[in-house]
């Protein structure tokens, strides 16, 4: 999996709470007037992940936790299921 993020600014960004704070406020304007009237790109981020997961990426987190309780509930039964065929299988024979 690759994921991408780059660290522009829009209008939105300059609206957000923390540029109440003079110093933030500064430092994002010149930012801003950097990316929008001077044409600098953001900064972008790329990370490569190669790791295997289980699930559907299209599931909230507390889907996902369903899911996996669901599964794990299934594999329990099913291993009750087996205990109780082996269990059968072992009776003493009158």
């Amino acid at each position: 999996m690759i994921l991408w993020e780059h660290f522009g600014l829009d209008l939105p960004d300059m609206e957000k709470l923390f540029n109440i704070l003079p110093q933030a406020s500064e430092i994002f304007a010149h930012w801003f007037i950097l990316q929008h009237l001077y044409g600098y790109r953001p900064f972008v981020t790329q990370a490569v992940i190669e790791r295997e997961f289980s699930g559907n990426i299209y599931y909230t987190r507390q889907e996902n936790i369903k899911a996996q309780q669901a599964e794990q509930a299934a594999k329990q039964n099913e291993a009750q299921d087996a205990q109780q065929k082996v269990n059968l299988n072992n009776l003493p024979k009158w």
